[in-house]
């Protein structure tokens, strides 16, 4: 369920700023395809969710992507928001956020990174959601898979993700934890979107 899509001339849109799949429609009447696999998606926004991309059929690029849950979506909305903020009080117009970035050199079969901070148009910290359970290794894995193309990460971590194994290999990676929870409302209710809470951690472990 990405929040990005190309237009007819191939340039990317994001559903950011839209407030319903009838505004992005009437805005772009041509339609959407997949950054990945040309298949034709559709804005779509369910009730409690937030305004995202769908395929008709499933997504057939062998580019390594994961299901994705609404609180998922709404963890990578805010982190984007967030981010975006933190950049302009920087006052330095080389950087910059994107939403679902694809580093096709990264692992096996490339990786989509929920967001990447760029510096001069180029890749330079991806910035991962994860909620989901993973192990260990995947995470080491996944890590890895960026810094072999020479680009930092740093790993957001809440629900099912967040253990105390996670924890331990992010603190022995990074030497900090970033985590992130969300309020019961804010994951019924997308007009909550800023009800999630950022935790930086250095020295505990759950």
């Amino acid at each position: 369920m990405p929040f990005k899509a190309l237009d007819v001339n191939k340039n990317p849109v994001c559903t950011f700023g839209f407030r319903d799949r009838l505004e992005l429609k009437n805005k772009y009447p041509e339609g959407f395809t997949c950054p990945y696999c040309s298949q034709t998606m559709f804005p779509r926004k369910r009730y409690g969710g937030v305004l995202h991309f769908y395929h008709s059929s499933r997504c057939t690029s062998i580019m390594e992507h994961h299901p994705e849950t609404k609180e998922h979506l709404l963890g990578k909305q805010l982190l984007y928001n967030e981010i975006c903020q933190q950049i302009q009080t920087l006052n330095n117009n080389k950087l910059k956020v994107e939403i679902e970035y694809p580093i096709p050199q990264a692992g096996k079969h490339g990786r989509i990174a929920d967001l990447m901070i760029t510096y001069a148009g180029q890749p330079y910290i991806a910035i991962e959601c994860q909620l989901a359970s993973i192990s260990v290794e995947s995470l080491e894995k996944r890590t890895q898979d960026y810094l072999d193309q020479e680009i930092d990460v740093i790993w957001f971590i809440g629900k099912e993700a967040d253990n105390r194994y996670n924890r331990d290999f992010l603190y022995k990676e990074f030497g900090e934890c970033h985590v992130i929870e969300f309020q019961e409302d804010f994951v019924s209710n997308n007009e909550n979107i800023f009800g999630g809470i950022f935790k930086h951690d250095k020295n505990t472990v759950k």
